[in-house]
């Protein structure tokens, strides 16, 4: 033991030494005699301590550091917190982050309230992904100096990381209390209000970001995209078009703008920054997509088929392009590739549901009813609350006249929205095919609520008419449908003139010298004309259900429209021919849409198919048939039964002089049959397999019209069995006198 005590006393008597050359800045004796100390009693820290010095002061900073790095191993308290802090620095820098820990936690160990350590110790936590302790030692340096910018911004960041969005906002706002216009502190709450659908806040904070630095293109971008989902598109488009002014480089912003333009309905300018826009970025697939959308928006359903295609090249597994794709075709009448694109849909993402709503509407477009069905049960069973699927599939039941299955899927389809105005509207109709009147007509009202029905119905500020007595008040009736519509529902003025009414009457033009010959109607004017004062309004087709019409109370007195009296038209008529017969062989067509048209269709028939009926001997037949298809009696040519009167006819009142002088009227459902019966003449109605309401089902007359005849359609397009019963009838047809 003597020994070892003498050995560490000549060990401290050089350290003195050395301690001594040290202060006398003889360096190199300084760095001998810690050598010597050091090899008499490694462990001596105070000796690494003067050597590291030493070494420092002669540049030679390996060494020192190695020195240092000794002395702190055995005796660390030797080193004020700084020292521990540096060495920490250090280590960072050169990637020894298990060392650098340790260095900054021994700073801590030695001054706990050493700001600047919790910092960089949390830095050093921050890069091994170690999120906790970063936060914990940041929170804990912002707790020390609570005015430490750069502590709270390290915060933020590790809490948006973790995503605690509320702290990391709460760090960002410390920040922007303390420097106001600090930038990236602006930036991260922006882009936190953002994520938190906070759009107001974000906004505000974006402007002040752009206020701050005009030039700043990224922020303008995000304050514009925020500009648009507020609605604010003027706003918006200003902002984009400000930043191709900086850069008509920056990917992102025509498209941008395009999509602005498309709400805004300024499609050229639209389409044109779409293609901006691929100029830039031309395998973008959501670019080809969205100009697909506008241009088949701005109907160029062959320009958009080709951007749904580039899309879909880029993208094979694109089912919102394979979509549209199908919707587009659709429109365009090219069904199989309709249900092709449909099928790419359902093959790649096969619980889509509205895919399999949408192809069951194509295979309704074909008539392929059992296949519609199909894909309307599906789309349901993957969207058991798909109210328009229930509403359509008993729409699909209607059309086959299962009823009662239609009635209950539209039923459902209402109960899931019960503001669906088609689907009430679409029951009211199956109700009244049934018979029951009161029900069917209060649901057939809905139709108003239709939104492109209800933007064609004009808006009065006088209520619409209850149905109470009006004692001498002036009532406005209006044609709110079709022709045949409005000769059905004329019928009621009687009975408003019964409870004391002033009509005014807006009918549609055509009808004016018709109904001039009614009595009880004060006024007469046409649509678009100026309407006089007046006291309550209803709409033509609502007066059954405001006077709550039922099957018994149908007002079926006719005549109830005359043909006039100072017309002096006679028919042409050959000696050998004694009846008189009326034709329509086709329903008039008034619109774009193929549900129309094809609504339309379903009614008509081609002229060839009464060849053998206009063939009957001592029978004259006059075309009545108007519009698109009058001139299909030209392909006749000189048949001698057949005389055209589709010149003599201008007006309703042309048709209702022809009418008078006939023994028959022969037509489809379209408004002369409608005309005839209320004229009180004969009229042979040939319907649908699914015909139009007022008809009903299952029987041959028409209690709307007593003169009227009906011969229906046995199943769907099956018009030759219609047409054999209509031959046979009128072999034995006899005129009444």
């Amino acid at each position: 033991m003597s020994n070892m005590s003498e050995i560490e006393t000549q060990a401290i008597q050089l350290l003195q030494q050395a301690q001594h050359h040290l202060g006398q800045k003889d360096f190199e004796s300084a760095i001998a005699a810690c050598q010597q100390a050091l090899q008499l009693n490694p462990n001596l820290a105070e000796a690494y301590m003067v050597l590291g010095n030493a070494l420092h002061v002669t540049g030679q900073e390996v060494e020192s550091r190695n020195a240092y790095e000794q002395a702190l191993k055995i005796k660390p308290e030797l080193f004020p917190a700084d020292v521990h802090f540096e060495l920490g620095n250090q280590q960072y820098q050169q990637n020894q982050m298990d060392a650098a820990i340790e260095s900054y936690q021994l700073a801590i160990a030695m001054q706990s309230d050493l700001t600047k350590a919790h910092t960089n110790l949390g830095l050093v936590y921050s890069r091994l992904g170690q999120l906790e302790a970063a936060a914990s030692s940041y929170k804990r340096a912002t707790e020390l100096e609570p005015d430490y910018i750069d502590a709270h911004y390290n915060l933020g960041v590790i809490l948006l990381q973790q995503k605690a969005f509320d702290e990391a906002a709460q760090c960002f706002r410390t920040i922007l209390n303390l420097a106001p216009e600090h930038p990236n502190a602006l930036i991260n709450l922006g882009s936190i209000l953002i994520s938190q659908n906070k759009f107001d806040e974000a906004i505000a904070i974006y402007e002040r970001i752009v206020e701050l630095s005009p030039t700043f293109e990224d922020a303008r971008y995000n304050l514009a995209n925020l500009l648009f989902k507020q609605g604010n598109l003027d706003r918006a488009a200003s902002h984009l078009r400000s930043i191709l002014l900086i850069n008509p480089n920056y990917v992102g912003c025509y498209f941008s703008l395009a999509n602005v333009l498309v709400e805004q309905n300024k499609l050229d300018e639209a389409i044109s920054n779409y293609r901006n826009s691929l100029q830039l970025t031309p395998n973008h697939p959501l670019t080809h997509f969205k100009l697909g959308n506008a241009l088949a928006k701005q109907c160029k359903p062959s320009e958009a088929i080709i951007s749904y295609q580039n899309a879909i090249q880029i993208h094979p597994n694109y089912t919102d392009a394979y979509y549209n794709l199908g919707v587009i075709l659709r429109k365009m009448e090219r069904f199989d590739e309709a249900i092709a694109a449909y099928q790419k849909v359902i093959q790649i993402e096969a619980n889509r549901a509205e895919t399999y709503f949408s192809l069951g509407n194509v295979y309704l477009d074909l008539d392929k009813f059992e296949d519609a069905i199909v894909n309307y049960q599906k789309a349901i069973a993957l969207n058991p609350n798909y109210a328009e699927a229930f509403n359509t599939l008993g729409t699909v039941y209607r059309l086959q006249n299962r009823l009662n299955e239609a009635i209950t899927n539209i039923e459902r389809a209402i109960a899931l929205s019960p503001k669906y105005a088609e689907a009430h509207f679409n029951l009211g109709t199956i109700l009244l095919l049934m018979g029951d009147m009161q029900r069917g007509f209060a649901e057939f009202e809905y139709r108003r609520n239709i939104k492109d029905f209800a933007k064609t119905l004009p808006s009065f500020n006088q209520p619409q008419w209850d149905g109470s007595p009006l004692e001498g008040k002036t009532i406005l009736l209006y044609s709110d449908a079709g022709l045949g519509d409005t000769i059905q529902a004329i019928r009621y003025i009687p009975q408003i003139v019964a409870g004391g009414g002033r009509i005014v009457l807006n009918c549609l033009p055509g009808f004016e010298r018709l109904f001039q010959n009614m009595s009880g109607i004060d006024l007469i004017i046409t649509k678009g004309e100026a309407l006089p004062k007046f006291d309550v309004y209803a709409p033509l087709l609502s007066l059954p259900c405001i006077l709550s019409t039922t099957l018994e109370t149908i007002p079926a007195q006719t005549p109830y429209i005359f043909a006039s009296e100072g017309d002096d038209f006679t028919l042409p008529l050959n000696t050998s021919q004694t009846l008189k017969v009326g034709i329509v062989w086709a329903s008039g067509y008034r619109g774009s849409s193929f549900e129309l048209k094809k609504f339309y269709q379903t009614k008509s028939l081609s002229l060839s198919m009464f060849e053998q009926i206009i063939s009957i001997p001592h029978t004259c037949f006059y075309s009545l048939q108007v519009g698109q298809h009058a001139t299909d009696i030209k392909l006749l040519g000189e048949h001698p039964n057949v005389i055209d009167l589709s010149h003599r006819i201008q007006d309703f009142a042309d048709t209702a002089t022809i009418i008078k002088q006939l023994d028959l009227v022969i037509s489809v459902d379209t408004a002369v049959a409608h005309l005839a019966g209320a004229m009180a003449k004969p009229v042979w109605v040939l319907l649908p397999f699914t015909p139009d309401w007022r008809w009903m089902l299952d029987r041959a007359d028409s209690l709307w019209y007593p003169t009227m005849r009906l011969f229906r359609q046995a199943k769907p397009g099956d018009w030759e069995e219609v047409l054999h019963n209509i031959y046979d009838s009128l072999q034995s047809f006899k005129i009444e006198v």
